[in-house]
């Protein structure tokens, strides 16, 4: 079942309802599917994410903020023109699908060139969503190693099952939701399969 996080802060009256509507949509995907509908976020519901987890991730106050991915860098860099603009680095990985999944980090390098808004800092790692966990894993693994105060994890939906569980999130999902900037309806999953509609 999905769960729609909503943070322990005061929020207007209009996101309360916008809220229960794209609640109540992930609700009633099902009965959607049977009758051949797909269900994709749109720009509006990842607005409507960074709305509600930017003022959960202010009280971080993150020093710098690095996306995750092409949805990661879209969704870090909405969240961090809303925190008062804190340094944003996009990270992204290649891999790789010779008959067994190999995922190599593209950016690595640049992370070591961003070690001084690393070392000792506050770090915020936004990722659109979290499947598996494995990417987002080495990345933190990666910035760990050049000594941050702290790292938290951000994101717009995650799977129950996925190995890192983040700070901050919008949906707790095990089916992969169709984000705005994926326009295609197939592309390929971590695990090496076709993404479902």
């Amino acid at each position: 079942m999905t769960q729609v996080r909503i943070p322990g802060i005061p929020i207007s009256i209009k996101l309360r309802i916008l809220l229960l509507l794209y609640r109540a949509k992930y609700l009633i995907r099902p009965l959607l599917r049977i009758f051949g509908l797909k269900l994709n976020m749109t720009w509006t519901e990842v607005g409507l994410a960074v709305q509600l987890i930017a003022p959960e991730v202010s009280r971080y106050n993150p020093e710098a903020v690095f996306g995750v991915g092409v949805g990661g860098t879209l969704y870090g860099a909405m969240l961090a023109g809303n925190l008062g603009g804190p340094p944003f680095i996009g990270l992204d990985r290649q891999v790789n699908w010779h008959g067994k999944r190999e995922v190599s980090l593209v950016a690595s390098g640049s992370i070591c060139g961003h070690k001084d808004l690393i070392q000792g800092k506050r770090v915020l790692l936004v990722s659109a969503e979290i499947r598996s966990g494995q990417t987002t894993d080495v990345l933190k693994r990666e910035i760990q190693s050049l000594g941050p105060s702290e790292i938290r994890i951000a994101c717009i939906d995650y799977s129950p099952e996925a190995t890192v569980t983040p700070d901050y999130w919008y949906l707790c999902e095990r089916r992969v939701l169709q984000k705005p900037w994926r326009l295609l309806t197939t592309s390929r999953c971590e695990d090496d399969g076709p993404r479902p509609d």
